[in-house]
This record gives structure tokens, C-alpha cells and sequence, in this order.
């Protein structure tokens, strides 16, 4: 964990490039060189998977919670940089209270971005099932190659996620750090950008994960890319057979067997 800190610090304050790939870097090269010298794999493994469920959750808690609470105050110069979270605990207490309206204190810009990200997800989609029909060819010739079942469920199953939210959360942040020391349109509009950017990935993450994700099991099972080959099954069947012939005690032994 230290390591992936400091890697991440190194990479964005040192040299100015982005944290998140720099740590996803490192874990793919620690992957193919550290399994030498780590003591238990499958405590390794465990315990990582642990963290990694931990992180992912708090990761989508504060994407949530930055959507929340700009769509709630909007940009507006009084609340977003004096009030903060504040402002927000105060205007879902109103709501609560039946005392405001939250066609009031939204900011109309947030419901176009997003109208924009459900469009995005859905341009997403098309590119990915292009560029997926362009590569077939080779696709099928490469490895253990791939069927037309198994190119459905590429395009339909790519899933995006963690690693985007965190680049997002992280473009989003520095957007509003640099629009500090701007004057206030064009710190208003870097700030809208980091949203946008924010919003994009995020209805991007929640629509692959409740529709995509969901639904994929159910694809996979239709496509038969779960069902036992005829050859395997031949193959067990014989297995099965010879076991119960060697198992069962002959019935009619022979009175003379040879010495």
C-alpha cells in the first residue's frame, strides 16, 4: 500500500502525469514480477480483494456524493465555494421539510450534462460493437480466436467503472483547484467542465453496471457460451461408464482364471 501511495504521489506531483495510471502501471508490472518473492498467493490475493471491495466502495460513495451535491446547489458563486457540503445538508433539509422546491435549487446545466452522458453511454455502445466488427477478422486468428457469440458479448460487456471514476474525480478536482485563481467566468467554466467530465463517467459506470452488467449472465446463457460441448459431454459419459464397469463387482466370475 505504500508503495501504490508513493507511486501515485511521484507521478502526480513530481512529474506532473496522472496518478491513476501510474498506480494501474505498476500493479500490472508487479503482477507479472512479484509473485516471486511474495510469501502466500492466495493470502495476497484475499487481501486485496478485500481492500480492492473497500475502495471501490468508497470511491462510488464520493462520486455520488459530488453529483449530489452539485446538482442540489449548482454552480451558483454564493453557495458552491463558501457553503460547500454545507449548503447541501441545508437544501435537502428544506426538501425534507416540504419548505423548498427542488425544481428551485437545481441548476439547469447539470440536467443537460446529464441528457448528454445518457447519449454518450449509448454513442459508446455503437463505437464499441464498430470497432469490435472491424477487428473480428483478426480477432479470430489471434489466441484461442473468437467466435461471433463471443464478439456480442465483448461489445455489450465492456464495462467501465472504478478507474474512470478516479480519473474522473481527479480531473474534476484539479479543475477546481486551477479555477481558484481565475476570474469568475472562467472559473465558473472550468468548473462546469470538471462536472461534465464527472457526470460522463459516472452515467457511463451506472448504466454499464445496472444494465450491462445485469444482463450479461442472461446474453451469455442465450448465446449457449455456457453450454457443455457435445464433445465433453461424449467424454464424460465415457468416463462414467468405465468407472461403474470398474467399480461393480462382476456378477458372473470366471470359475478358472488363468494363473
Amino acid at each position: 500500500m505504500a508503495g501504490s501511495y508513493i507511486c501515485f504521489y511521484v507521478a502526480e506531483a513530481i512529474f506532473a502525469a496522472s496518478g491513476v495510471m501510474a498506480v494501474v502501471t505498476m500493479g500490472m508490472f508487479l503482477c507479472m514480477t512479484f509473485w516471486t518473492v511474495s510469501a502466500d498467493q492466495n493470502v495476497f490475493n484475499g487481501t486485496w480483494h478485500a481492500l480492492e471491495w473497500c475502495f471501490n466502495t468508497v470511491l462510488f460513495q464520493m462520486a455520488g456524493l459530488i453529483i449530489a451535491d452539485q446538482f442540489i446547489n449548482g454552480y451558483r458563486r454564493d453557495n458552491a465555494n463558501t457553503k460547500g457540503c454545507q449548503a447541501l445538508f441545508e437544501a435537502a433539509r428544506a426538501l425534507d421539510d416540504g419548505k423548498s422546491d427542488l425544481l428551485r435549487v437545481y441548476d439547469p446545466k447539470i440536467l443537460e450534462m446529464i441528457g448528454e452522458g445518457i447519449l454518450l453511454y449509448l454513442f459508446a455502445l455503437v463505437i464499441r460493437s464498430i470497432i469490435v466488427a472491424l477487428f473480428f477478422p483478426l480477432l479470430q486468428r489471434l489466441g484461442y480466436g473468437i467466435t461471433w457469440q463471443g464478439a456480442v458479448v465483448a461489445t455489450w460487456g465492456g464495462l467501465r467503472g472504478a478507474v474512470g471514476l478516479a480519473l474522473a474525480i481527479v480531473m474534476q478536482s484539479e479543475l477546481k483547484y486551477k479555477s481558484s485563481s481565475l476570474d469568475a467566468d472562467e472559473a465558473e467554466r472550468l468548473q462546469l467542465d470538471g462536472m461534465r467530465i464527472m457526470i460522463f463517467v459516472a452515467i457511463t459506470a451506472l448504466f454499464t453496471l445496472l444494465i450491462n452488467a445485469t444482463t450479461t449472465g442472461p446474453i451469455v446463457r442465450r448465446l449457449g457460451l455456457t453450454a457443455i460441448p457435445k464433445v465433453e459431454l461424449k467424454a464424460m459419459s465415457n468416463v462414467r461408464r468405465s468407472l461403474q464397469e470398474h467399480s461393480e463387482p462382476n456378477p458372473n466370475p470366471d470359475p478358472n482364471p488363468n494363473p
